[in-house]
């Protein structure tokens, strides 16, 4: 049995923008798993409950793919990472939270399930938040609990009430943090989210060879990069570290790490930064949360980053890798539905929908980005053909008008 901290499942209630003002999402999988097919893709927890160790979200421009990883990231770091809801990293969730949020977490720990509901009170204007309520209940896994009954409320017991802790434990508890300390205890759930782009900057590396095989990986031009001598520190890279570099065709030359910084793509500096938080969370477990994963790079290396988590070897601990991405052709390098989840907005009233594939299609036998620019899904994900044809005229306007005036055309 894995005996890490899981989620398992967040639903967020008081969402502008969203369906029904609700995000839910289920990490588990919606789908039986086969034995040998599909496990290199998923952790068992218990019985018939399973993790997949990557989530995609797909989307067209402006359908919540942002909004939802911001929400997913702002909850798991509150409630299980002790982090404070007053942090200035979280200011953009406040844009699209209502005054009053009810947050419910099922999640999992050695033998126990835990079942938290925290309802808070949000000052949208100031960003800034606290818990009027936070309760937490559990259940034991036992040879009865299946993914069918998993979220069963009535199964649970209380187990910590807020406004039933002693004094003493209300002293060193803000209220901007859940009580879920209580139950993790010293645990440091492992969750880096790269959502905002301001944040694409290259960083310390942890040794010369990590650095070398990332640039080499992420830029081919490069023939050679090494340090120059045995006086630079192969454990601690610095701006001032001399390396030889020569791409290839070229000379080879004598320069400092910042100084080939400056020389590499944008792509190259976001891979360096990329690459150096998966080792950590790859050696840690954990949560990455990407959003838009394509940015800057191919397919391939998309494809590469995800074959990482999903093997056993690499991934050993089970850290699972949250993106989202435009790329809708790495639909079909998945084998199951349930490790998508499709974002779209209702063409009635413009709230974004969050649907896990499997929900929407049973089959596995089709090919999913075919599905999803088809009129299958019925969820606007198909090209609207009156907008392209508006886009189309807006685009060939000026050149028709110019065509009259000058007496030319075909």
């Amino acid at each position: 049995m894995d005996n890490q901290l899981r989620i398992l499942k967040i639903r967020i209630n008081g969402v502008h923008l969203f369906e029904n003002d609700i995000l839910t999402f289920q990490f588990i999988n919606h789908q039986n798993v086969h034995t040998g097919r599909d496990e290199e893709n998923m952790i068992n927890l218990f019985s018939s409950v399973y993790l997949p160790r990557i989530i995609a979200l797909v989307g067209i421009n402006a359908s919540g793919k942002t909004s939802t990883l911001h929400l997913l990231a702002w909850v798991t770091r509150v409630f299980l990472c002790n982090e404070g809801m007053n942090n200035e990293a979280f200011e953009d969730v406040y844009r699209i939270l209502k005054n009053d949020v009810t947050i419910e977490v099922f999640f999992k720990l050695n033998d126990d399930i835990y079942y938290e509901r925290g309802h808070i009170n949000i000052d949208t204007l100031n960003k800034k938040a606290i818990f009027e309520e936070d309760v937490i209940y559990c259940r034991s896994v036992d040879r009865r609990l299946n993914r069918s009954n998993l979220f069963d409320l009535d199964a649970y017991n209380e187990l910590y009430n807020r406004k039933k802790l002693d004094r003493s434990v209300l002293t060193f508890l803000d209220e901007d943090k859940s009580i879920t300390r209580l139950v993790t205890g010293k645990i440091n759930v492992n969750v880096v989210d790269l959502i905002n782009h301001n944040i694409w900057k290259p960083s310390a590396f942890g040794s010369v060879n990590d650095l070398v095989t990332i640039v080499r990986f992420l830029d081919h031009s490069i023939e050679e990069l090494s340090p120059l001598n045995e006086n630079n520190s192969l454990d601690i890279i610095s701006d001032e570290t001399i390396f030889q570099l020569r791409f290839m065709g070229g000379e080879l030359k004598v320069l400092r790490w910042i100084e080939i910084l400056d020389m590499l793509s944008s792509g190259t500096k976001k891979g360096l930064v990329l690459f150096q938080l998966i080792k950590n969370t790859l050696h840690q477990g954990g949560y990455l949360i990407i959003d838009e994963i394509e940015n800057h790079f191919n397919k391939s290396i998309v494809v590469d980053i995800y074959k990482m988590f999903r093997s056993k070897r690499v991934n050993p601990l089970g850290a699972m890798l949250v993106f989202s991405t435009h790329y809708t052709e790495l639909m079909d390098d998945f084998d199951r539905n349930d490790q998508i989840y499709i974002t779209s907005k209702s063409q009635e009233d413009n709230r974004i929908k969050v649907v896990n594939l499997s929900d929407l299609i049973k089959r596995t036998d089709l090919k999913k980005s075919d599905v999803y620019f088809s009129d299958m899904l019925d969820i606007g994900t198909a090209t609207r053909y009156d907008l392209y044809m508006d886009l189309q005229r807006s685009l060939t306007k000026e050149d028709e008008s110019l065509s009259v005036r000058d007496g030319s055309g075909e």
